[in-house]
């Protein structure tokens, strides 16, 4: 147990302790291995806030760790105690030693230890010589400690240790007791000549020791804990990066900042957006008391270039921090805030603040008049430079109140940073810019409509929708402009929003306000024919594509015309009846560069080989992807379409059988762009597929429930149905025949909601099973019919293989299993063509498993070759299964194609596959079940996991 704990680090005392220690593994190993191997010495150094306190805490608090322990800390005090922290560290020592067996020269002790007085010998008779009494001290120190041993000694911020304490320590390094461990942490840019203990360290020669340096952490680690912070599975990557930038990753800078973020509700990650509450925290008390205390120790010029700093608000050269506060000399002045610790060098030269919050402690010193002054200054002397960096001269007319200059100065850097892509920054400088009382309806009416189309072009953060909503309630802004800023609003809230109906309200608004603009006016009319979103059918859709193309056939422009195409189009090959829409196609010129209707027949191509990928075109689908990934790079790139293009293209892997690292993809793009709407239900669906394949059934049923698919009002219908019968196929799997059929149920009357019953080419056959498990097998047969009616007059792949593989469900729930393996090899042929081999494989499967029932002696070698099909894909629990039909009919399945190499301390694939299963809780049957080995067999390799992995119980195995 601890004996004594106190604060060490100024300002890393929080009361927000983060719940987990993210990315110490490594060290906290090291500490543990050194303090259980004696004599030892570990000097642990790191900037305020890094964390070495928690380092230390988290490794003394492991069960191993049997030994008394004792803490000090040295304090910022101006006449420090002699040997404070070793003195403090022994003031409570438990449990004492026997006093029969402690060493007279202890008696030294007893006028710095009156508590253990009666415990300790008595005093020695004084010596007269001070050298000779230290020196005495120090042995009364050394034998309490060998006495007291095994044990720690941790003393804590070294860099304010005085010189006894300093001396005091050297003598125990250099005749360390042979049971006790010596761990000192100190912050080297604050040490006295820049030593830990007065005089260069050399490692002791009879003791183990280690220097350690304890660094940020990185930007994934941030996101981490932040997530532990937040009470969240994860955070974005561009919300992990930000924080990062702003709290140099030191842990209790992150721990202080994100209370106020804490999840109010359900949307899963946190985006870069949400960061813009944090300029308006307060700045933790510790903090902003040790910056003062190390301000008030600078020179009175040495202040005002901190001063200046905190209000330039980026690093910058020392000339130009010594011009903003008129402070000659400059470069030879900052080093005193270099060496309090107050500024720090970015390693060009260039000087600022380790972080936002110490920048805000020190900005939150200066008066009103001080700041305007130092703003002013900085807004002409940049503005002089020959790149004037626009978004800082912005901030600085903001800062001194020049609305002319804030204006002029934040539109032109909006259009800059669209310029080059950084749509967030663009969206945040207009945002701000309207929150100014003084704009005149012109100024409102512009930025607002700019804002709406900046929005667009990005991920649409989280607060965005709501600063649209906020400028639509502006007073100053016309009515013509704002329409097009609920157009913008709707065309948002159709992307990121799981209420596609107030989408659709805000858009059919728009139509109504934009009616003096029928160009404007038809953009909402395109989205509001988009087939794909939520349950709305597609005769209501294809009512606004009508009203739309009425625009497209007036319109001169090309970018009106490629903006309308890029939703009309996909609308129309949903609905078979494109002819039309096609022509406006052909009539668009070549894509050539990055104007907006480059944009936009980038979109038309993306938005194409999403229609044929759900057509199962996919040769087609690939060719208008890779066109569309051309343009959007040629146009500059825009976010959002980025996002979808690489989604596409991750579902179009899946359907072709392209499944190397596809999961991985799936869910570096979930992480990087979930609050998308559109994005994250369609990578959920996939992730499902996955699961089903692994043989994961809890994963699968989580993932196919993001999709939207219990709430189709809400979500995309061409997902919502395939992710309905993944969920068929995996409750068929499961045995769980009633709810396989109710939601064969539900996804069937999403389809006839809708009435696009290509996208029920998945569904179908899986229904069809699912209805014949259950004895429903006129209802099965009714709904291939009505399947066959509603695509008679569809060009579609699909429609073939689906409708074979539902009558061959169909007949086998007949008991018709030789005609049943005749429609099987009949939809085989068909996903091959696609190709969809994953399908075709299971298609096939069922077609030799039939010859397998019926005595056909060359099945075997078939069998053979389709399990081979599902080991390149990755399936290998379907390859498990047809192994396990082959031991079923007395014949020796092939040998895994993974190969039977040793694999001495790393796990088999196999073995991979139990421990995966064995990590998720399953049970050793339910493994055996789900991979089609022997409850025997799964015993055996849950004992390899075990021996291999390390660890002593199932219950430590790792699904990672």
């Amino acid at each position: 147990m601890l004996s004594s704990t106190r604060p060490s680090e100024s300002f890393a005392v929080s009361s927000r302790v983060p719940p987990v220690l993210v990315g110490r593994e490594e060290e906290l190993d090291t500490v543990t291995e050194l303090v259980l191997s004696p004599p030892a010495v570990l000097l642990l150094e790191g900037e305020a806030g890094v964390g070495k306190t928690r380092l230390i805490r988290e490794s003394l608090e492991r069960p191993e760790i049997e030994r008394t322990i004792l803490t000090g800390a040295c304090q910022p005090l101006q006449d420090p105690f002699p040997y404070g922290p070793v003195i403090d560290a022994l003031r409570d020592l438990d449990p004492l030693p026997d006093p029969a067996h402690l060493n007279p020269v202890t008696g030294a002790l007893r006028r710095l230890l009156p508590e253990l007085g009666e415990f300790l010998p008595p005093t020695p008779e004084p010596l007269g010589d001070t050298a000779a009494e230290r020196h005495q001290l120090f042995r009364g120190v050394h034998a309490l400690l060998e006495a007291s041993t095994p044990a720690i000694l941790v003393v804590e911020d070294l860099h304010w240790a005085d010189e006894g304490t300093r001396e005091l320590l050297r003598f125990l390094i250099t005749d360390q007791p042979g049971e006790l461990a010596l761990v000192l942490s100190y912050r080297r840019e604050e040490l006295a000549g820049g030593v830990p203990l007065g005089t260069a360290y050399r490692h002791p020669r009879r003791a183990r020791s280690a220097v350690m340096t304890l660094r940020p952490l990185n930007t994934e680690q941030v996101g981490t804990l932040a997530a532990h912070l937040l009470g969240t599975e994860s955070v974005e990557a561009g919300f992990a990066r930000e924080l990062h930038e702003r709290t140099a990753g030191l842990p209790f800078v992150v721990a202080e900042t994100l209370p106020t973020l804490r999840a109010q509700r359900e949307r899963r990650p946190y985006s870069a957006g949400e960061l813009k509450t944090l300029e308006q925290l307060d700045v933790p008390v510790l903090l902003r008391d040790a910056m003062a205390e190390r301000l008030g120790a600078l020179p009175e010029p040495v202040t005002r270039l901190v001063h200046a700093a905190a209000v330039l608000g980026t690093p910058a050269e020392a000339g130009l921090l010594g011009r903003i506060a008129g402070v000659p000399d400059a470069a030879h002045r900052i080093v005193w805030a270099l060496r309090a610790n107050v500024l720090h060098e970015d390693g060009n030269l260039r000087y600022g603040f380790r972080h936002c919050l110490a920048r805000q402690a020190v900005h939150d010193t200066l008066t009103g008049p001080e700041r305007r002054e130092l703003h002013e200054r900085a807004l002409r002397l940049l503005s002089e430079q020959e790149r004037p960096p626009l978004i800082r001269l912005a901030e600085h007319s903001m800062g001194c109140g020049r609305v002319a200059d804030w204006l002029h100065y934040g539109t032109a850097a909006a259009d800059r940073a669209i310029e080059t892509g950084d749509i967030a920054t663009a969206t945040e400088l207009l945002c701000s810019l309207l929150e100014e009382p003084s704009l005149s309806t012109g100024d409102v009416d512009r930025l607002a409509v700019r804002f709406g189309q900046a929005a667009l072009d990005g991920l649409g953060q989280h607060p965005v929708p709501s600063a649209l909503r906020r400028v639509l309630a502006d007073q100053r802004l016309s009515a013509t402009a704002r329409g097009e800023v609920r157009l913008s609003l709707g065309l948002l809230l159709l992307r990121q929003s799981d209420c596609p109906g107030t989408a659709r309200g805000e858009l059919e608004l728009a139509v109504a306000e934009l009616r003096e603009l029928p160009e404007r006016a038809a953009v909402g009319m395109a989205a509001l024919a988009q087939a794909h979103v939520g349950t709305t059918p597609y005769e209501r859709c294809s009512e606004w594509t009508g009203r739309a193309e009425i625009v497209l056939d007036e319109t001169g422009s090309t970018a009106v015309r490629s903006e309308l195409l890029a939703n009309v189009l996909p609308s129309r090959m949903f609905g078979g009846d494109c002819s039309t829409a096609w022509r406006h196609f052909e009539r668009l010129p070549p894509a050539t560069g990055a104007g907006p209707e480059h944009h936009h027949i980038a979109r038309i191509h993306g938005n194409v080989a999403d229609a044929y990928t759900w057509l199962g075109e996919y040769s087609a689908a690939r060719d208008h992807l890779t066109e569309a990934l051309g343009l959007a790079r040629a146009a500059g790139g825009s976010p959002y379409l980025d996002s979808t293009l690489r989604s596409t293209d991750i579902r179009l892997r899946w359907m072709t059988g392209a499944w190397e690292e596809l999961v991985e993809n799936a869910e570096r793009l979930l992480r990087d762009h979930g609050q998308l709407r559109p994005v994250a239900v369609e990578l959920a669906l996939v992730l499902g597929m996955d699961a089903v394949t692994r043989g994961d059934w809890e994963a699968a049923e989580r993932w196919l429930a993001a999709t939207g698919v219990d709430t189709p009002d809400d979500s995309f219908t061409p997902v919502v149905i395939a992710a309905g019968a993944t969920r068929v196929r995996l409750r068929l799997l499961r045995g769980d025949s009633p709810g396989a059929v109710n939601a064969a149920d539900h996804a069937v009357r999403v389809v006839r909601r809708k009435g696009i019953w290509i996208w029920a080419s998945e569904l179908l056959p899986n229904a069809v099973a699912a209805y014949a498990r259950l004895d429903r097998g006129t209802e099965a047969g009714q709904l291939i019919d009505e399947f066959t009616a509603a695509t008679a007059n569809r060009r579609s792949p699909l429609i073939a293989p689906a409708t074979a593989a539902a009558r061959a469900s169909h007949c086998e729930g007949a008991g018709r299993f030789a005609r049943a393996a005749e429609w099987w090899e009949t939809a085989r042929a068909g996903y091959a063509a696609l190709p969809q081999p994953y399908s075709a494989a299971l298609a096939r499967e069922r077609v030799v498993a039939q010859q397998l029932r019926s005595g056909d002696d060359s099945a075997a070698a078939r069998m053979s070759e389709v399990i081979g099909s599902f080991e390149r894909l990755g399936a290998g629990r379907d390859a498990a299964r047809c192994r396990q039909l082959l031991r079923d009919s007395g014949v020796a399945p092939p040998s895994s194609r993974r190969g039977r190499r040793g694999y001495g301390a790393e796990l088999s694939p196999r073995e991979r596959d139990v421990a995966r299963l064995v990590g998720l809780g399953n049970t050793n049957r339910e493994i055996a079940a789900l991979l089609f080995l022997s409850p025997r067999t799964v015993e055996q390799h849950v004992a390899k996991v075990i021996r291999k992995l390390g660890v002593t119980s199932r219950t430590e195995v790792r699904t990672e």
